[in-house]
């Protein structure tokens, strides 16, 4: 559970260095969006590196700076 918490408190800062503050819960989302969407990158049964967080993070912090994307209007 922590490693959870330590994932979305990496996003929410890496999106408020990018100059938008996201809610704790919409990082929370948007990680499990990522992946969900990749399952054989990140099996959900197999222990996580800190290569494969790093992925995570970096992609949610991507996709949640991501400019002119109605889906994520704010």
């Amino acid at each position: 559970m922590d490693e959870i918490k330590d994932i979305v408190q990496t996003i929410v800062k890496g999106c408020a260095q990018g100059g938008m503050q996201v809610p704790d819960i919409l990082a929370a989302f948007v990680a499990r969006t990522v992946v969900e969407e990749d399952t054989t990158t990140f099996a959900l049964d197999r222990n996580v590196t800190s290569e494969k967080k790093q992925e995570v993070v970096l992609r949610s912090i991507e996709k949640l700076l991501e400019r002119d994307n109605p889906g994520l209007e704010m």
